[in-house]
């Protein structure tokens, strides 16, 4: 193949297809935004339409500016007997000369995905907007069918989502997920490595409060990878017999502080005295479903004690 290129005195730009791969360079495709404003937000329009509220974009080395009121779009009507995920897009056509809002229909069937974005270099080139799920016989889109599917420009490091991450990250580019609140760099190919991350303390809820009451406020932090729980709960009402093989819910973890894997460390409830009646058990931390459960006590718990949270374990 014979080699090219520019920008030089007798090799000049020659087309907008090569100029756009200049600016391609310069600026990653992106909604000029955040994931908080409506930049290019697509929202319920009535009936089977949705709108694309005003913004400005890059897609491919072209630029795109909505203004006014937005752009209205038509969902295709879904005849068929199973749910379909449409993906709107704004779409580059050099051959149309033009960046333009535009819907692109997916395949129905039982457990429907959104069709992937086009890419043809000095080609069509599409940067996802929504995702919108369009149920069987379907009449109008709602607000609870739209996922917001936009993925922003950045300088340095870009705006997203945890599940939502650009689809095309270069080696070493960073990224701020605004819902969990982590620093990640992209280590090559779709894959992320957390570079910072700190949740801050989180209330967490006591489960059962017919029978324990905090003491000391119940906590969860995840830090850089690493979640931690504090707090001391007082047994009331009744005692916590060490034949229960279930053990007592003590809270549900959200999943920002779920360990990767069981976790099941030591723990003790005591009168709070010095020198006073001491029972070992164990903290049962399950990643499924986040319970924190007393487990494994070698006595019973009386009524009037105190059990000690107070660990760390690898996140999930």
């Amino acid at each position: 193949m014979a080699e090219k290129s520019g920008v030089f005195a007798g090799n000049p730009i020659a087309t907008e297809v090569e100029l756009a791969r200049l600016f391609q360079g310069f600026q990653l495709d992106g909604v000029r935004g955040n994931p908080s404003d409506d930049a290019c937000r697509v929202v319920p329009e009535g009936g089977l339409n949705v709108k694309v509220r005003p913004g400005y974009g890059h897609v491919a080395g072209y630029w795109y500016e909505s203004s006014g009121d937005g752009e209205v779009r038509a969902i295709a009507p879904n005849a068929a007997g199973q749910p379909r995920v449409d993906l709107v897009v704004l779409r580059a056509d050099p051959e149309a000369d033009s960046v333009t809002a535009a819907v692109r229909e997916g395949t129905p069937k039982a457990s429907p995905v959104a069709p992937d974005p086009v890419r043809q270099q000095g080609g069509v080139w599409e940067l996802p907007l929504a995702r919108v799920w369009v149920s069987a016989g379907a009449a109008s889109i709602g607000a609870d069918q739209i996922e917001d599917a936009r993925e922003f420009a950045g300088t340095t490091v870009a705006p997203s989502y945890s599940y939502n991450r650009p689809d095309k990250p270069a080696m070493g580019q960073l990224i701020y997920e605004s819902d969990s609140g982590r620093w990640l760099g992209c280590t090559g190919g779709l894959s992320w490595r957390t570079v910072a991350e700190d949740t801050g303390w989180i209330n967490l809820p006591l489960s059962w409060p017919t029978v324990w009451e905090v003491t000391w406020a119940l906590k969860g932090r995840r830090v850089n990878g690493i979640c931690y729980i504090r707090g001391a709960l007082r047994r009331v009402n009744s005692v916590y017999g060490k034949a229960d093989r279930d053990g007592t819910l003590l809270t549900v973890l959200p999943k920002a502080l779920r360990p990767v894997e069981r976790h099941s460390p030591a723990m003790v409830c005591d009168s709070g005295s010095r020198g006073g009646y001491v029972v070992p058990g164990r903290m049962d931390v399950r990643p499924d479903n986040g319970e924190v459960r007393l487990m494994h006590v070698s006595a019973d718990v009386p009524i009037g004690h105190y059990a000690y949270l107070s660990t760390s374990w690898v996140g999930a």
